[in-house]
């Protein structure tokens, strides 16, 4: 079976490689645990982690796994983005780094649906891609949410205390 269709089976070459992207969503969950005052950040990715794993396992084109896919992906996105751009008004630096990933994480998404529909079996490689970015993109904005924590505790101007 070509791997531009669904049924995705568990176990084969596109499942494999989708989730071992997927499993790049990780890296931000694990730095955003370990900040305490990031933890609903940790939490959001860790549940777009499972969503999208569950969905990767075995993705059918109807099932409620790939809507709930789609939706939490599209929230958590903009989530990210509102608070990107919110923590990075400390370290305005950061978005020369920020804007052009999220260009990215956009571009690769699309690049992979047009191959979707072409039936171009690379449409897998760049819905990694798009795991890739997407990953990268989250773990800039939670070391920016750091910066601006850390920026408002020291000034004293907004006192979190989890």
């Amino acid at each position: 079976m070509p791997s531009n269709q669904f049924p995705i089976e568990f176990g084969s070459h596109t499942s494999n490689c989708l989730l071992c992207s997927t499993t790049l969503f990780l890296l931000p969950t694990i730095y955003a645990f370990s900040h305490s005052f990031l933890q609903y950040y940790g939490m959001l990715s860790l549940i777009t982690t499972l969503i999208s794993w569950n969905h990767w396992r075995h993705g059918q084109i109807n099932s409620i796994a790939r809507k709930l896919d789609l939706v939490c992906s599209k929230l958590a996105f903009g989530i990210y983005f509102v608070s990107g751009w919110i923590f990075m008004s400390v370290r305005p630096l950061l978005l020369v780094i920020a804007l052009p990933s999220t260009f990215f994480i956009i571009q690769a998404y699309r690049y992979s649906t047009i191959l979707w529909n072409e039936d171009n079996s690379n449409w897998v490689y760049a819905h990694m891609i798009f795991h890739l970015f997407a990953a990268y993109t989250k773990c800039i904005v939670l070391y920016s949410g750091v910066q601006y924590y850390m920026m408002f505790s020291e000034n004293s101007v907004l006192n979190i205390s989890l």
